[in-house]
């Protein structure tokens, strides 16, 4: 082989070798890439599922004590120790994260509605008010109430007719700001959103600490950041949910800016 032959068979050789090199540490940094890209993934559902917990764990309390309290409240012509018995239970909620912002209040039905919208979902009394329940969606409050006369009390006064069917009766209620459910301090994300299967916003709180840009970004609705995710996990489905019905991201262009955006359905 010639001299001339042999260098351009050196050269093929080199130029596939270090092809081959960059080929390899391109797939293994590719990989180590998409790997780290999971992990941080994971990381965050993680904290956001955790934060998902909390606001279903404060929510159950809230309920729970609410009740104790309105059910106090109706024996207020028992003396003073239910008096003392219900300060030492509205004391105890607000020294709780979640329920420092605990009130108590009496309010109408109409007032009621005007809060929380419709209440007669589902009921074939289109007026009706329920007797008691949990309400989140309440000007940006979960309310808890129930009517300020028990049934009893009705029938022992003669009154048969549903007090709670009435605009102008009288409901016991307490009430929370919903973003005192989410968490004070998150580590992955600079803004979380509490909403409800509509895209409704229920709550949201930013944390500077994480980020800047999401301070000055506003939301009426998440509807369709919803919708997005669903038709990513059914893109085959003609009349795709409304609602995702597992986790997932979406990367959304907003003002600019490309942000993973993190969905967590709460159960």
């Amino acid at each position: 082989m010639s001299p001339k032959k042999r260098r351009f068979a050196s050269l093929v050789f080199f130029t596939v070798v270090l092809l081959l090199v960059v080929c390899i540490s391109s797939a293994v940094y590719y990989l180590k890439i998409q790997s780290n890209e999971d992990y941080q993934n994971q990381l965050h559902f993680r904290e956001l599922n955790t934060a998902a917990q909390g606001v279903k764990d404060a929510n159950a309390q809230f309920s729970r004590i609410g009740k104790t309290v309105l059910d106090l409240m109706k024996q207020n012509n028992s003396g003073n120790e239910v008096f003392k018995q219900l300060d030492n239970v509205i004391n105890r909620a607000k020294n709780t994260d979640a329920l420092a912002n605990f009130e108590t209040l009496e309010l109408s039905a109409e007032k009621l509605r005007s809060l929380c919208g419709d209440l007669s979902k589902g009921s074939s009394k289109p007026q009706t008010v329920p007797e008691s329940g949990m309400l989140s969606n309440c000007d940006s409050h979960s309310v808890y109430f129930s009517s300020l006369s028990d049934k009893e009390n009705d029938s022992k006064s003669g009154n048969n007719s549903d007090s709670n069917s009435n605009t102008d009766s009288k409901l016991l209620a307490v009430k929370v700001p919903n973003q005192d459910f989410l968490p004070d301090h998150l580590l992955s994300f600079p803004m979380v959103i509490l909403a409800n299967k509509q895209g409704d916003i229920l709550a949201e709180k930013v944390y500077l600490q994480n980020s800047i840009y999401a301070a000055d970004l506003e939301f009426d609705s998440v509807s369709l950041l919803f919708k997005t995710l669903s038709e990513q996990q059914f893109p085959n489905i003609e009349n795709n949910p409304s609602t995702p019905i597992y986790s997932g991201t979406i990367e959304q262009l907003i003002a600019g800016i490309k942000y993973r955006i993190f969905i967590q359905p709460v159960k």
